[in-house]
C-alpha cells in the first residue's frame, strides 16, 4: 500500500455545525479537485448532521468531544497521537 501523494488539508474548528465558517469549509471541500487534495475535519467538540452537506466520501471527520473549559489533557492526547502515528520509530509502545 503506497501513501496518498495528495496534500492533506485539515480544517480545525470548535464544532462542525450550521454556521458561516462551516459553510465555507463545505464549499472548499466540495469544489477543490478530488484528485489534488485530501481533507479532514477536526471539531474540538462535535460534528453534527451538517456533515451531510459534504458531497465527497473520502473526507475524514473527527470529533474530539472536548468538555467546556481548558483542555490540557486533550492537547497531550493529540500530541501523543501524532507522534505515534507519524513517527512510529520514535514512539514507545
Amino acid at each position: 500500500m503506497s501513501a496518498d501523494p495528495r496534500p492533506l488539508v485539515v480544517h480545525v474548528m470548535h464544532a462542525f455545525d450550521v454556521g458561516g465558517l462551516e459553510n465555507g469549509v463545505v464549499n472548499l471541500i466540495n469544489h477543490l479537485p478530488r484528485d489534488a487534495w485530501r481533507h479532514a475535519v477536526v471539531a474540538l467538540t462535535r460534528i453534527t448532521d451538517f456533515r451531510q452537506r459534504v458531497r465527497r466520501d473520502d473526507v475524514t471527520f473527527i470529533a474530539l468531544d472536548k468538555a467546556p473549559g481548558h483542555a490540557i489533557s486533550l492537547c497531550c492526547s493529540i500530541c501523543a497521537y501524532n507522534i505515534h502515528n507519524h513517527y512510529p520509530a520514535t514512539a514507545a509502545d
